[in-house]
């Protein structure tokens, strides 16, 4: 028969070595957890919540700092854009000669040709950190600028922008297309021969867009969280039989299109 005093001994060190075991699992948490925040790029992600450039610089303006610039033969009719954090610019050339600037990370960075339409990408970078095969940042530039200059008249000018600035001035085109996800897209005296579609996740909406009277213009609009003006001239039968199509999406911000008169 066990004495009381050995059932009470073997009951101590049996708690004992539970509230060791609880001690050890404890510390091996807390080192662990630790570790994984040391490893987690905290500041990487604070940074991704950084929109982009808040404003790009005037059209007369050629300073980007550290750049690349590539020169396109002409013979190209579409334009097609890819932009993931960079500010995007897009304006009249002195010439037929294409060129693409890029401030930023050569890395993310792709230009190229097929066939009639020019595509330049920024594409995400390396992932940074997962956890659970969550991805938990991408690297990004802070600051990057796409400025494209392409001659006045073109077929399709396609933009995607995730995050920044989107600016397009002094062209004629017969289709535009520009999608952001969050930022701002500036238009300034556009002349639109047959459809335009934007759409603003997040941000505004604004520009100027050269009116003929002698088209009638087809307006769709929709804005769901902010105020919505596009001039009254397009609201106007036109002269001609020939007819254009906007259609302006806008989930949260505003929308103002100013109409100026064809030259």
């Amino acid at each position: 028969m066990m004495r009381k005093g050995s059932k009470r001994s073997y009951k101590q060190i049996t708690w004992m070595l539970i509230a060791g075991g609880i001690f050890l699992i404890v510390i091996s948490l807390s080192a662990g957890g630790y570790s994984l925040l040391q490893r987690l790029p905290l500041d990487k992600i604070i940074g991704n919540m950084h929109i982009g450039p808040e404003v790009l610089k005037g059209a007369a303006d050629t300073t980007f700092g550290q750049e690349d610039v590539y020169t396109i033969n002409p013979g190209l009719n579409e334009v097609e854009v890819e932009a993931q954090n960079a500010a995007v610019e897009i304006r009249p050339s002195a010439s037929n000669v294409y060129k693409v600037r890029y401030s930023g990370d050569k890395r993310i960075f792709v230009v190229s040709q097929h066939k009639n339409k020019l595509q330049v990408k920024e594409i995400s970078g390396k992932k940074d950190s997962a956890l659970f095969e969550i991805t938990i940042g991408n690297k990004r530039t802070k600051g990057s600028r796409i400025v494209l200059e392409v001659p006045h008249i073109l077929d399709r000018v396609q933009v995607n922008a995730n995050a920044g600035l989107v600016r397009i001035d002094d062209l004629r085109l017969k289709d535009l297309s520009v999608n952001s996800n969050v930022g701002e897209i500036d238009l300034g005296n556009l002349e639109i021969n047959e459809k335009m579609q934007l759409y603003a996740g997040i941000g505004s909406i604004k520009g100027t867009l050269v009116h003929d009277p002698d088209k009638t213009y087809m307006i769709d609009k929709h804005v769901q969280l902010g105020q919505s003006v596009i001039d009254s001239k397009f609201t106007q039968a036109g002269k001609g039989e020939e007819t254009v199509e906007f259609k302006v999406r806008a989930n949260i911000g505003e929308v103002h299109l100013r109409g100026v008169p064809k030259k």
